[in-house]
């Protein structure tokens, strides 16, 4: 991106790699600072300053120093003068699901984490908290910075969040139908014979497959969308087809 012209802050949200130090002062990258480890790598830098974000464990238990250690982290990384201080943030867990009393835990856990660096007299441009569920389900947790990751791409991050955003999906995957088979009721479809026709019925296969990307557990509840209508898999996914149910539906396929 630095190659291509791109200016702009590029923050890299991965774990922080310290035998890459150099590469991201030079182009000007902001790292994911998430452990006692990684300050004491950035101590022995020798250089420009580099931007980082420091990340707090709250509840998410992935990346992050464990809140109860929180004080004595950013203490240690006020004293470091190979670095800038730009952001500090943590991560939800549960913040897209119904209750919200977790979610809540966390973020009281993250206001004493931002209270504790006043408290160090240490000022950060960002402070963030939310992710996807939490925009639209902990209005509080909004800081002065959010991050946005499934809504970008237009879709919901679970069932359980308010859904008046007028959002649209920013892309499709979609497959031919190579094949139509007129079936009896009680046929076997695809691997272990899991599924059975209920009645007589027509099957379209599909070209797409596990191996294309499409998990094989949709099997169980997942369906195949043509022309605004769902049509039910039917039996395992196969590694690089799968069949539905189509029914009476006018359907052709790809000859």
């Amino acid at each position: 991106m630095r190659d291509a012209g791109i200016k702009t802050d590029i923050f890299i949200y991965a774990k922080f790699d310290p035998s890459r130090i150099d590469e991201a002062s030079k182009y000007n990258l902001t790292l994911n600072i998430s452990s006692f480890d990684d300050l004491k790598a950035l101590k022995a830098h020798v250089g420009n300053t580099v931007k980082v974000h420091l990340k707090i464990d709250t509840g998410m238990t992935r990346l992050g120093v464990p809140f109860e250690q929180a004080e004595a982290f950013l203490q240690e990384a006020n004293q470091l003068d190979t670095i800038e201080l730009e952001g500090l943030y943590s991560h939800f867990a549960t913040a897209d699901e119904g209750d919200l009393s977790y979610a809540n835990s966390q973020l009281s856990k993250f206001n004493d984490v931002v209270e504790i660096s006043k408290k160090l007299d240490m000022s950060f441009d960002f402070v963030h908290c939310s992710n996807s569920g939490a925009i639209l389900n902990v209005q509080d947790s909004r800081f002065n910075m959010v991050r946005t990751g499934m809504l970008l791409y237009g879709a919901f991050p679970s069932d359980e969040v308010p859904q008046k955003l007028p959002i649209k999906p920013v892309m499709t995957f979609t497959a031919p139908v190579v094949e139509i088979r007129d079936v009896k009721a009680g046929t076997q479809i695809s691997y272990g014979g899991v599924y059975k026709t209920k009645s007589d019925t027509r099957i379209a296969v599909i070209q797409a497959g596990f191996a294309d990307g499409v998990p094989r557990p949709w099997y169980i509840d997942g369906f195949v969308k043509f022309q605004n209508q769902d049509f039910k898999i039917t039996g395992r996914i196969c590694m690089d087809q799968l069949m539905i149910d189509i029914g009476s539906a006018d359907i052709k396929y790809r000859r």
